[in-house]
């Protein structure tokens, strides 16, 4: 089963003294920062979703599911839709355990104010699958309300 622990879990770093804020956090999503990050958690209790916007400026797109199961750093092609839209760029995932990480090419803030399910799919040699979760699109006005107040915090700090 999913929770909030794996969450938590998920945006450690060996840094001992990152400092966490939780700026938002309801039945199936959060938004949290984690110094130098600010990441939006879409989950259930087998699967999450979690964007994570960089005080550089970058982002990523992570999917964890338990039942995903890569070798270190395994290094597969991917392709996200966000409804009816690709995320276009030269998509290449990093997967670790039960977690794939996806550094996109391409901002994804317009894609997901009316976004009700973000899908990932997946290709290489023995790795040929999908993987679907669905977005509460009532949340997500106060999810990026929150997302908004994290990111220009770290802009301020940058």
């Amino acid at each position: 089963m999913f929770s909030w622990m794996l969450i938590l879990l998920f945006i450690m770093t060996s840094m001992a003294d990152a400092k966490q804020t939780v700026w938002w956090h309801t039945s199936g999503s959060a938004v949290m920062q984690l110094d130098n990050a600010c990441s939006l958690f879409i989950y259930n209790k087998d699967q999450a979703a979690i964007v994570s916007w960089q005080a550089d400026g970058s982002e990523m797109l992570a999917f964890q599911d338990q039942q995903l199961h890569f070798q270190d750093n395994d290094r597969l092609a991917v392709a996200i839709r966000i409804d009816d839209h690709f995320l276009t760029g030269d998509l290449v995932g990093s997967g670790s355990g039960n977690i794939l990480t996806v550094p996109l090419a391409a901002p994804i803030d317009g894609f997901l104010p009316e976004a009700k399910e973000i899908e990932v799919k997946m290709a290489k040699a023995g790795i040929d699958t999908e993987r679907t979760i669905s977005v509460d699109t009532a949340k997500m006005p106060a999810l990026l309300r929150a997302v908004e107040k994290c990111r220009a915090v770290l802009h301020r700090r940058s």
